[in-house]
């Protein structure tokens, strides 16, 4: 699952899943959330939190969160 708008570093919360997560100084960011049996490798952000990459199995799963409307 990717997450975008991300508050928290830490989502512990979701039993039975494990969380990758990119938040920035600004207190914003990406995840990407997958099952505890989910094995991903590679894992990168970039520096303002607005995206997260993994490697599954030799698939790159991208998560970059890219707003509409009149935001830069």
């Amino acid at each position: 699952m990717f997450l975008q708008d991300v508050t928290q570093p830490n989502l512990d919360t979701l039993r039975g899943y494990v969380a990758q997560t990119n938040v920035a100084i600004n207190g914003r960011g990406t995840a990407i959330v997958t099952r505890e049996n989910i094995l991903l490798t590679n894992v990168v952000g970039i520096p303002s939190g607005r995206g997260i990459a993994a490697e599954l199995q030799g698939v790159w799963l991208v998560n970059i969160y890219a707003p509409l409307g009149a935001e830069k």
